[in-house]
C-alpha cells in the first residue's frame, strides 16, 4: 500500500481493549489514526472533537448491555456526521444478533434453519405443542462459541424452557443465564440473563461445519471439526479446500448486505444442502491465517469471478491488516 495522503481514520474503542489490533494494522502499514472513546459519557463529544475521514469499528458483543450502547451510540453518528465507518452500521446490527440475523436470511432467501423468535408466552407453547419434530434447537440471541445453546429433545423441556423465560404474575422471571468456558472452567454470565423471549431453531444434522471469512476481495475457508457432537467453540480446525459453492454464498451475502468484512459460518447438512448457521462482522482467530492447502497458509482472491489462489500469511492482527487496507480503497471511491 503506498503510504502518501493516506486519510486520517479514527479508532473507536471497546471495553475488552480490542481496538489495540486496528492501531496495530495502522502503524504496520503508515495509516494515520486518532483513538476515540466511544465507551466514555462523553463520547459525543469526543467524535465531534475529533474530526477524521473514516471510523473503524470493533463493536462489543458479549454482553447485550454493551452491544445495545454501540448500536445506539454508531446510529447517531451515521445519522448525524458524513464520516463512513467500517463495517458499516448493518454489519453491526447484524453482529451477534440471532434474531435480526435470522429475519435478514428470511428477508433475502439465504438457506438457513428454519428458526423462530416469540415474545408472546402463548405462541411459543402452541409452536411446541404442534411441533413434531424433535430436538429443537433453543438459542440465546447473543453468545459465541456454542454459548447458551440448548438441544430441547421433548416437548416437555421445550416447555420449561418457556417457563423459565416468561414473566410469570407480573414480577417473577428467572431467566435463563449463558455459561461461558475458559480454559477447562465453566462459569454463569450472571449480567446477562435471557428474559422474556425465545429462539428455536430447526435442528439440522450435519456432516460437516465450514468458517469462510471474506474481507474485500479476500477469501478464507476452513472445516469447524466437532468435540462431542458439537461444532462451534472446540477452536478444532480442518485445513482443507473450501467449495467454491460457499465462497460464491459468502460473496452473495456480502452483495445483498453491503457488509465487506464478514464471517459466515455454514452447516453441511447430511441431506447435501447448505445452510448458513451465523453471519458475523468480527470472529475469534488463533492464527495469523485463515485457510491452509498442504499445509501452507493460504487466501483465495476474487478477479472478477475468477477464483486466484495466492500462499502467505494474510490475516495478520486479527484480521484488521486486511481491514483497514480495504477500508482506504472504499474511502478512495467516495
Amino acid at each position: 500500500m503506498k503510504t502518501d495522503n493516506l486519510p486520517l481514520l479514527g479508532i473507536f474503542t471497546e471495553p475488552s481493549g480490542w481496538e489495540k489490533y486496528y492501531i496495530a494494522a495502522c502503524e504496520e502499514l503508515g495509516v494515520p489514526y486518532k483513538v476515540i472513546d466511544i465507551v466514555s459519557p462523553d463520547w459525543w463529544q469526543n467524535v465531534q472533537s475529533n474530526p477524521v475521514k473514516g471510523y473503524l469499528v470493533r463493536a462489543a458483543g458479549d454482553r447485550e448491555v454493551r452491544k445495545q450502547m454501540y448500536n445506539e451510540r454508531l446510529w447517531f453518528i451515521r445519522q448525524q456526521m458524513d464520516t463512513p465507518m467500517y463495517p458499516d452500521y448493518q454489519g453491526i446490527l447484524l453482529y451477534e444478533n440471532k434474531r435480526m440475523q435470522s429475519y435478514w436470511m428470511d428477508i433475502h432467501g439465504i438457506p438457513h434453519a428454519e428458526t423462530r423468535v416469540f415474545y408472546r408466552k402463548e405462541e411459543a407453547l402452541q409452536y411446541i405443542a404442534a411441533n413434531d419434530q424433535w430436538p429443537l434447537v433453543s438459542k440465546p440471541n447473543l453468545g459465541g462459541s456454542g454459548e447458551g445453546v440448548r438441544m430441547l429433545s421433548s416437548a416437555r423441556k421445550a416447555r420449561r424452557q418457556v417457563r423459565r423465560v416468561f414473566t410469570r404474575w407480573k414480577f417473577y422471571n428467572p431467566g435463563i443465564t449463558r455459561w461461558k468456558k475458559w480454559r477447562f472452567l465453566k462459569y454463569p454470565v450472571m449480567d446477562d440473563t435471557q428474559h422474556n423471549y425465545l429462539i428455536f431453531q430447526q435442528f439440522i444434522p450435519v456432516k460437516w461445519e465450514w468458517r469462510i471469512i471474506k474481507v474485500g476481495d479476500t477469501y478464507f475457508g476452513h472445516r469447524k471439526l466437532p468435540r462431542k457432537g458439537l461444532h462451534s467453540g472446540t477452536g478444532i480446525v480442518g485445513w482443507v479446500d473450501p467449495p467454491k459453492e460457499l465462497l460464491e454464498l459468502a460473496k452473495e451475502i456480502s452483495t445483498k448486505s453491503g457488509i465487506r468484512a464478514l464471517n459466515t459460518d455454514i452447516f453441511e447438512g447430511t441431506d447435501g444442502k447448505f445452510y448458513v448457521n451465523e453471519i458475523q462482522t468480527f470472529w475469534g482467530v488463533r492464527w495469523p491465517y485463515q485457510m491452509k492447502i498442504d499445509d501452507k497458509p493460504c487466501r483465495y482472491l476474487d478477479r472478477n469471478g475468477t477464483w486466484e489462489l495466492e500462499y502467505g500469511q494474510f490475516h495478520q492482527n486479527r484480521g484488521c491488516n486486511l481491514r483497514v487496507a480495504d477500508f482506504i480503497e472504499q474511502l478512495k471511491t467516495l
